[in-house]
């Protein structure tokens, strides 16, 4: 288990303070307990992850809007195997919707976003590989299109932040021919011409291991810095890129 603050270090010790003093030492350290701010998970995970979003009632707190707060809020937020708490002392009407700290809250208040959003674009996915792939990225509080179109090229799927986005192509194991594994590897070299990023996942390689099989394309979106906790919109062709 791992616990976040996600105010300062100063209440992620306070908190490790109270732990200890209520299971004791010897069951904490047994219990793999990591008490922290977000940067003491980089690169780390736990099962269960505990984020506090506590403030004092008299406390002045401004928006957090900068890229190192995006960042520290994504990290924050995905470290957790398995499933993620959140304990807060505001609420949505305390916050300004800039603030990452009201994307988080808002998408951990409404869990059921997730079911509505998929059943609004369940005609468009082309396999069942594509919609596993999809549902499991915006489990993780992604912003995610299915079939998304750019010019006279199409892709599979694109996890869409405020300033970055990230192409998914999910490589089904049949067989289509040389001809269009040379067509897909054209599309990829033109739409990474123009600045987009591809990651790919293999459909042998998911069903096999899905946990493992998807590090490499969450890594890739935290990576990118791509925000979470975004209205999950169908993305418009931008139209200063490839085609009319």
């Amino acid at each position: 288990m791992g616990v976040i603050s996600l105010l300062a270090e100063a209440q992620a010790n306070y908190i490790q303070d109270l732990l200890r003093n209520k299971i004791r030492n010897e069951e904490y350290f047994n219990r793999k307990i990591v008490c922290g701010d977000a940067y003491a998970f980089q690169g780390d995970e736990r099962d269960l992850m505990f984020l506090s979003l506590v403030v004092a009632p008299n406390s002045r707190f401004a928006a957090l809007t900068k890229d190192d707060d995006i960042r520290r809020f994504n990290v924050a937020a995905s470290r957790a195997r398995n499933r993620m708490w959140l304990f807060h002392s505001v609420d949505l009407s305390d916050l300004s919707q800039n603030c990452v700290r009201y994307k988080l809250l808002s998408y951990c208040i409404d869990p059921g976003r997730v079911k509505r959003d998929l059943k609004s674009v369940e005609h468009l996915f082309e396999s069942g590989f594509e919609k596993d792939i999809f549902k499991l990225i915006e489990s993780h509080g992604y912003s995610i299109s299915p079939q998304v179109h750019v010019g006279k090229y199409r892709i599979d799927l694109v996890v869409q932040g405020l300033r970055n986005r990230l192409a998914i192509e999910c490589d089904g194991d049949s067989w289509h021919g040389v001809d269009q594994w040379d067509r897909d590897w054209e599309r990829q070299q033109q739409l990474e011409r123009v600045g987009w990023k591809f990651s790919r996942i293999r459909a042998s390689e998911y069903y096999r291991d899905p946990h493992r099989a998807i590090q490499p394309v969450l890594k890739k979106i935290e990576e990118m810095g791509i925000e979470k906790g975004l209205d999950n919109k169908i993305i418009p062709r931008p139209k200063n890129e490839i085609g009319k």
